[in-house]
């Protein structure tokens, strides 16, 4: 009896044994499988960091280059036919927005990225990143949200890239619709890919990152804008000073506007807002005497006012008075009879769009006449003066009839132009008497005019050409805050250089020569604090006080979470 109770006692010790070792066995290949899935999970991690690094060095070398027209773009996904062909890992031209599929890691100029199951990774960009066309524009700055919601968040990324593990056999369940991934040739499904939300055909921008836990094993990493722009924005800044800068430089920098490269001047800049706090009241017009603001970038042709704030003809425009004249030049072997030798006599009248002279002459030889009126708001835009402008009356500008432009800047902004040009030959016979006698004299009747357009639009308000439309294209300008030294400012024919000492140039800390500024830019990066522009206070938009303080002293700091201005410099004495 007792060595049945001890049989029993060791049966059941025994039993007790490989319950615990079963226990064991079990626990241990849990234990196996979490860290063999957190292996994978770090495994990906890294790679998903890296393919979001290389993907913001890939946007940030593309935008230095001179032929990108859309700096910021990201690259459409691989297409789907791509896999296995010599196109593998290049991204497609063009995309439908939002566009999902594979990550185009040979134009990102990686080797080809697989996760920690040798799935290649997969790709979101979000609409209004990529071109969905090859004649597509874009209109990215700092501003620029992504469009992609992730988990229920809006705005939340403007790529996705991730890892879609192995395949699996998905239950329906709320988000998910029931399907058994299968892997195969291209063209690729990606339904066979990606689970749940982020596998919707065709895709919308609506995303998840976690699912039900036997039907997902998609592993996801946003690349937000805070990712991105710090790149881009250095990159514009760069290309802003390669691109921009010299023809700003440039546009009054030369002996037709009374100055030299030597010692420039530049307009006067365009209200940043209005005493109610409202954004660019002005639409890029400059401001009589204003030395920091908004660049002035007003256009007159090639626009339509009703569509485009910054198209306004009239902006420029002659003014009658002073009162427009004429000049009989040297060589001319033409008499031109003025009001006090004849009835009628010779005149100039100015409408805002033309300056007409009507002439009394004699009836042959050469006339080579001067056109003397004034403009305004010429120091308030970028202009440049257009010789070869169609001007009724006159001869086309050639070796044999070589024009003549010139301008000099009045204190108020305005500008007294001279237009040199040959008369046409052509008249009409007129009845002309001497005043002093009113014997008659023979005259013939002659009709010139010289066009507002002689002021034509400066290439920088253009937006249509490679070198620089990029810039108001992708509205740069409106994030662009300008600054000039009051010497330079273009009201005045004779501009006083701006001197260290004392300081009337503008200074820049941090940045050297002090106090050697003549005119600058601040580029403003993306919002630190989440505020939402367009915005009036430019607090909103200038990380640093003295950035914004409206004083000759502007700073430069390292680019860090609560600082991203960037000084540009246009101008500076040597």
């Amino acid at each position: 009896m007792k060595r049945r109770r001890q049989g029993g006692a060791a049966l059941l010790a025994l039993v007790g044994l490989l319950a615990l070792g079963i226990s064991y066995l079990f626990l241990s290949g849990m234990a196996s499988d979490l860290r063999r899935a957190a292996d994978a999970r770090a495994r990906n991690g890294q790679i998903l960091l890296y393919a979001r690094q290389s993907l913001v060095g890939h946007v940030a070398h593309q935008a230095l280059l001179a032929s990108e027209d859309n700096p910021g773009r990201l690259p459409c996904p691989e297409a789907a036919a791509y896999p296995g062909t010599a196109n593998e890992g290049i991204a497609s031209g063009s995309c439908r927005l939002p566009a999902v599929g594979r990550l185009p890691w040979r134009t990102l100029g990686v080797e080809k990225l697989l996760d920690a199951s040798g799935e290649p990774l997969w790709y979101v960009v979000s609409p209004g990143w990529a071109l969905q066309s090859a004649s597509a524009s874009l209109a990215i700055n700092s501003d620029t949200p992504g469009a992609l919601t992730v988990d229920g968040r809006p705005n939340a990324a403007v790529a996705l890239i991730i890892a879609p593990g192995a395949p699996l056999g998905v239950p329906a369940a709320a988000g998910c619709a029931p399907r058994t991934q299968s892997r195969h040739a291209p063209p690729l499904d990606l339904r066979d890919y990606l689970d749940c939300d982020n596998a919707t055909s065709p895709a919308d921008a609506s995303f998840v990152t976690s699912g039900p836990p036997d039907g997902f094993n998609d592993q996801v990493l946003r690349v937000t804008a805070a990712d991105l722009l710090p790149a881009l924005e250095a990159a514009i800044a760069k290309r802003i000073e390669r691109d921009v800068v010299p023809a700003l430089r440039a546009a009054y920098a030369a002996p037709e506007w009374g100055t030299t490269s030597a010692n420039p001047v530049f307009p006067f800049a365009a209200r940043f807002a209005d005493a109610s706090g409202g954004f660019n009241p002005d639409a890029h017009r400059g401001s009589a005497g204003l030395l920091q603001g908004l660049l002035p970038l007003t256009r007159a042709s090639g626009c339509d006012p009703a569509a485009e704030p910054r198209c306004d003809p009239a902006h420029v425009a002659w003014t009658s008075a002073p009162a427009p004249a004429y000049a009989v030049r040297a060589g001319s072997t033409m008499t031109v009879y003025a009001a006090a030798d004849t009835v009628p006599g010779s005149n100039c009248a100015a409408s805002a769009t033309e300056v007409r002279c009507t002439l009394y002459t004699t009836d042959s030889g050469t006339l080579l006449l001067d056109v003397s009126a004034t403009a305004r708001n010429v120091a308030m835009a970028l202009r440049r003066l257009d010789k070869t402008v169609v001007a009724d009356g006159f001869a086309a500008d050639g070796a044999s009839t070589p024009r003549g432009a010139v301008a000099l800047f009045n204190a108020d902004g305005s500008a007294a132009l001279t237009f040199s040009a040959t008369v046409n030959a052509m008249g009409g016979p007129a009845s002309c008497v001497r005043r002093a006698t009113g014997a008659p004299v023979a005259c013939v009747q002659r009709s010139v005019a010289v066009p507002i357009q002689l002021l034509a639009d400066h290439a920088l308000l253009d937006p249509a050409p490679a070198a620089t439309g990029w810039f108001l294209r992708n509205n740069w300008h409106s994030l662009a805050y300008y600054a000039l030294a009051p010497g330079h400012a273009a009201s005045s024919p004779s501009p006083r250089a701006c001197t260290a000492s004392p300081a009337t140039c503008l200074n820049v800390l941090n940045l050297p020569p002090a106090n050697r500024q003549r005119a600058l830019i601040v580029l403003a990066g993306r919002s630190l604090s989440g505020a939402a522009r367009p915005s009036g206070n430019l607090a909103d938009y200038l990380d640093s006080a003295e950035n914004r303080n409206g004083d000759g002293v502007f700073e430069q700091r390292p680019a860090s979470a609560r600082f991203n201005d960037r000084i540009i410099v246009v101008d500076a004495n040597p």
